[in-house]
């Protein structure tokens, strides 16, 4: 079914960009179809699938783990016929619903690619595909040196090897975790 949110139909684009990146982001993403509970206003009840679109997208790009990811996408919505039900003592309509999720999901161990965007005597910040944010402690730059005049980091006995603001570094994922559902990557070189 079509998606009316403009938050949703943006996110589609990730979908089509995570399936050709192949080597360096396309395996950072998985695609699965789940069954998910919704609560709509009663407001809502003359158009249940706009309301659905709508709450969807409220979940994108936040961490959904009964998913097992970020869900940056969705498509392939079907509502259950006759599920928006009421609960006496819950004012919500409860609508359960079918849909194909675009999850963003590296493994532990697996390569990923930021560009750094902060660095400092005892970390380095990246983001990842332009939207999640990654850290690489000092402990995890094995090899390197924090250059505080130059607020740089450098292989040690190779300046020339810089990681400095803007740099594309490939490092790896050693886990992910979540503060208020916003997702923080941890990675290592």
């Amino acid at each position: 079914s079509t998606c009316p949110t403009a938050r949703h139909r943006a996110s589609l684009g990730l979908w089509t960009a995570a399936a050709r990146m192949g080597g360096h982001g396309g395996e950072l993403f998985k695609e699965v179809r789940a069954r998910i509970a919704l609560k709509i206003l009663p407001s809502k009840v003359g158009d249940i699938e706009t309301a659905v679109h709508r709450e969807l997208a409220t979940m994108l790009l936040r961490s959904e783990p009964s998913l097992g990811g970020v869900p940056v996408a969705f498509r392939k919505v079907q509502v259950d016929e006759g599920s928006a039900a009421i609960f006496e003592d819950q004012p919500h309509l409860h609508v359960s619903c079918v849909a194909t999720f675009l999850l963003f999901a590296p493994d532990e161990g697996q390569p990923v690619r930021g560009v750094v965007n902060n660095t400092a005597s005892d970390a380095v910040g990246l983001l990842v595909l332009n939207t999640f944010n990654a850290s690489i402690t000092g402990d995890g730059l094995r090899g390197y040196v924090h250059n505080a005049a130059g607020g740089v980091w450098h292989r040690e006995g190779d300046a020339s090897d810089v990681i400095a603001m803007g740099t594309e570094l490939d490092f790896v994922c050693v886990g992910m975790t979540t503060h208020d559902r916003l997702v923080l990557i941890s990675g290592e070189l």
